[in-house]
């Protein structure tokens, strides 16, 4: 969810996932859709930040996480 800490690189396997904000009152803004092999999160990985969007499973969907730790020990 936008503004929680980063979970790790999120790397999409299977499914199509929604990236967005959620406008309240019911409304979302969708601003992409990911599907398998795309990858979100690098951004706040990176710098620490929270996350900057919601992301919803717009189908069943397996996502990968790659926790921050691994990610950057790779560096």
């Amino acid at each position: 969810r936008r503004g929680d800490p980063c979970a790790g690189l999120l790397v999409v396997a299977e499914g199509a996932v929604a990236i967005g904000r959620n406008l309240g009152q019911g409304d979302a803004q969708v601003l992409t859709y990911l599907g398998p092999g795309d990858v979100y999160g690098f951004i706040p990985l990176l710098d620490d930040s929270p996350q900057l969007n919601d992301l919803v499973a717009h189908e069943a969907s397996v996502l990968l996480v790659v926790p921050p730790a691994l990610v950057h020990a790779t560096r």
